[in-house]
């Protein structure tokens, strides 16, 4: 391949950086990306604690021992569970909507592409307003 131009060969260069863009972007980076956000996940396991908040949900607060104090406790725990929940439930649904954003972003950059070279009459919007 010596005996082409360095035109002809940039340009090839750039066709084949061009061809296998999706083949990377949908493999390696996918990986790189769930990976990086199962191990997010698995921080916000671990700085949480919900199993260890579970296992000590009916011993009581202050080390107090009558009826009221173990009920009391129940209470503040069973809140304090609901919270941490609710914090790990919202962090899982951020990095699965991260996740499939970052699925679809070369799907819409390339649909929008096409869009504004002519290639296709048919816009994101319209495809999915009407």
């Amino acid at each position: 391949m010596n005996h082409l131009s360095p035109t002809l060969l940039s340009a090839l260069e750039s066709v084949k950086a061009i061809v296998l863009f999706p083949l990377w972007w949908y493999t390696v980076v996918i990986s790189d990306k769930a990976k990086e956000a199962w191990q997010n996940l698995e921080d916000c396991r671990r700085l949480l604690h919900l199993r260890i908040l579970l296992q000590h949900m009916s011993s009581p607060l202050y080390g107090t021992k009558g009826w009221e104090a173990k009920a009391f406790s129940i209470l503040i725990r069973c809140g304090h569970f609901l919270y941490h929940l609710t914090v790990t439930l919202c962090f899982t649904a951020f990095f699965v909507a991260w996740f499939l954003l970052w699925l679809l972003a070369p799907v819409v950059v390339l649909w929008n592409l096409a869009f504004q070279i002519g290639i296709t009459n048919l816009s994101l919007y319209e495809l999915f307003v009407s």
